[in-house]
């Protein structure tokens, strides 16, 4: 992850004013299925936890330990504005014992990092036995889209990186197992009964259609115990 990208997040003081409400709920939806398989006593870490929405909102699903990590100092100082647990870390190493955490989320992270495949490793340490990493991000078949809707102020800019599905596979198969994907069609700041046509539609949609057009995927990865 460059300076540029750490610049890019402490410039956004106003994120939690600015930032695309719809969007958060659609994968937050996908998050809740997952959610509801876990005890509440689960130790649950969001990596690029920015200023805490996705951590506050776990906690409010009834989970009290939830943590965040992000390297940005000014959305960190938000989330604890939370009274969200946060850490300041780099783009790699998590400082973060040994199978500690049950879930580790990561909200539109992978994109940003030079290096996401070292990263998830890291995830994969600090998981416990039968962990889960839930991770959303933008499909890099359409930035072009995304960066349009950032340019009338539907979206905050920001998607510089592309990271298709199949390399995410590829390179993380020795550790994780995909449980499940979702692709979402459309996130964006638009009137709601257009969302819910948009919503309609991907009930419908083909499959290979759905997971080609999509702004967005949720993809949830299983730990794999014995790694060499």
């Amino acid at each position: 992850m460059n300076n540029d990208v750490k610049k890019l997040f402490d410039a956004k003081s106003d994120y939690d004013e600015r930032r695309d409400k719809y969007y958060f709920e659609r994968r937050t939806r996908e998050l809740e299925k997952l959610l509801s398989t876990l005890p509440r006593k689960s130790r649950i870490l969001d990596v690029g936890c920015g200023t805490g929405i996705a951590a506050h909102f776990i906690r409010n699903c009834g989970f009290p330990r939830v943590f965040g990590s992000d390297i940005s100092r000014t959305l960190l100082l938000a989330a604890r504005q939370k009274n969200i647990n946060v850490v300041l870390t780099g783009e790699i190493a998590l400082p973060f014992r040994s199978s500690s955490f049950d879930i580790v989320t990561m909200f539109d992270v992978v994109e940003h990092m030079d290096s996401y495949w070292e990263n998830l490793r890291e995830v994969h340490r600090i998981l416990a036995p039968n962990g889960v990493v839930f991770i959303s991000y933008p499909n890099p078949h359409m930035i072009w889209l995304l960066d349009m809707l950032a340019l009338v102020g539907l979206k905050i800019p920001g998607k510089e990186n592309r990271v298709p599905l199949e390399e995410i596979r590829n390179k993380t198969e020795r550790l994780f197992a995909v449980e499940t994907f979702r692709p979402i069609v459309l996130v964006s700041k638009l009137p709601g009964a257009i969302l819910r046509l948009f919503e309609a539609l991907e009930r419908i949609m083909p499959r290979f259609l759905l997971k080609r057009i999509a702004l967005s995927y949720t993809l949830t990865l299983r730990k794999i115990q014995n790694v060499k």
